[in-house]
């Protein structure tokens, strides 16, 4: 259910920048802990307070909630490795007034009182992170670049998808006056494989089969997200048919167990027969066809 925020600042939904404002400072100073040391429900009243505040007072950050009042949050991830602030709907230090502000605001300037400011929690940060198909399917750790330049360690568990989203916590923006870090969170893109495809938790390959190893059985060298296997086929395995490696495919997020591998029959058919072979093969083919 949305969050009413007009209704926690005692607004309507046409209320004007400067009512946001005046009602903001009016319910603060209400709920405000040091004005209120015997109500142990006004910090709680107050940070409500301040994320209502925190989602009005800035145009963009009110436009996105009066349009998704459920969340007001951009959805579209910074380019790989460049972070982009998300609002955590917390207050910046410079806009959110400690007691002293509040009673000038009450009294003037003469009866303005020193007072440490409140903790503000830090902005969550969204980055774009691509990895290969491999990394996706088993787990990796990666170098993120977040803002200022720094680059973290993070560990990505096995088995993510495109357009996934992993939580690092705490490794967003850092907080204000003893707030809390923000949190990291990673939208994952993974790229196309030259070799392998995905579905679900089964990584697909094309396995081309000479003809003869196809009609007489044999064992050909098949690739894995682990390395090459070798493979047994049976005689007259039919072209297009797939076999299973259990245990070769991608991580389980529940589980965390792996799926197959699954390999796809491609025959390969000589191209450099002689006239004498072709003339010797049709007619062996079309004496197993009679029978």
């Amino acid at each position: 259910m949305a969050t009413d925020y007009y209704a926690i600042l005692e607004l309507t939904a046409d209320a004007s920048a400067t009512e946001i404002v005046k009602a903001y400072k009016r319910l603060a100073r209400r709920y405000h802990p040091d004005l209120n040391p015997d109500d142990p429900t006004a910090e709680d009243h107050l940070k409500t307070i301040n994320e209502a505040y925190d989602a009005l007072s800035h145009p963009e950050k009110k436009r996105l909630y009066d349009n998704h009042p459920i969340t007001a949050q951009p959805k579209t991830p910074a380019p790989d490795g460049q972070p982009m602030a998300s609002p955590r709907k917390y207050r910046t230090a410079s806009a959110l007034p400690n007691i002293g502000e509040i009673f000038e605001d009450l009294f003037g300037t003469g009866h303005r009182l020193q007072s440490e400011p409140l903790p503000i929690g830090g902005n969550d940060m969204l980055v774009g992170l691509t990895l290969d198909l491999p990394e996706a399917a088993l787990g990796c750790e990666k170098l993120v670049r977040i803002r200022g330049g720094k680059r973290v360690k993070v560990a990505i568990p096995g088995g993510v998808e495109s357009g996934e989203h992993i939580r690092i916590p705490g490794m967003g923006e850092h907080g204000r006056s003893g707030g809390r870090h923000g949190d990291l969170h990673l939208e994952i893109s993974v790229r196309p494989h030259a070799t392998f495809a995905r579905d679900g938790t089964h990584i697909l390959v094309s396995l081309p089969t000479p003809l003869v190893t196809a009609m007489f059985g044999g064992t050909v060298s098949v690739p894995t997200l682990d390395g090459p296997h070798t493979l047994t086929i049976a005689p007259g395995t039919q072209g297009g048919a797939r076999i299973h490696l259990s245990g070769h495919g991608a991580v389980n997020r529940k589980t965390q167990k792996r799926g197959d591998l699954i390999a796809t029959i491609d025959i390969q058919y000589p191209t450099s027969l002689s006239a004498t072979d072709k003339a010797e093969l049709k007619r062996i083919f079309h004496k197993a066809t009679i029978r």
